[in-house]
């Protein structure tokens, strides 16, 4: 159980992040051991584990997650990933948190077979 938790807090350093008060401060997050920004966060009220990605354009969520949260699709487009250009849905999400940072109106893309989803700023 204690080297789970180990692995765990290797895996995921910001696990422990807590949702506060909403607030416009900042906020410090560590990196994983393959230099990815993981945090726990909500979208839509809903709780969510995020992966930070300060490169990207917009939010990205999973289509599963898009349906469970039943997103209106506000238009189509194509993004530009690592593995080429793909068709996605453009969505706008109501509320973005992450510990007391919270955003309204958030633009965000529906990508299919995306397994993690990301945050800006």
């Amino acid at each position: 159980y204690g080297f789970n938790s180990y692995l765990e807090s290797k895996r995921n350093p910001n696990g422990a992040l807590v949702a506060l008060e909403e607030g416009s401060g900042a906020l410090t997050l560590l990196a994983d051991r393959r230099g990815q920004y993981h945090a726990p966060g909500r979208i839509n009220g809903r709780t969510v584990g995020l992966i930070l990605d300060t490169g990207a354009t917009y939010v990205s969520l999973p289509e599963t997650l898009a349906s469970e949260l039943n997103l209106p699709i506000e238009g189509k487009s194509f993004a530009q990933t690592a593995n080429g250009t793909i068709a996605v849905k453009m969505t706008t999400l109501e509320s973005v948190q992450i510990g007391s940072i919270k955003m309204e109106q958030v633009p965000a893309m529906i990508s299919p077979g995306l397994e993690g989803m990301s945050y800006l700023e």
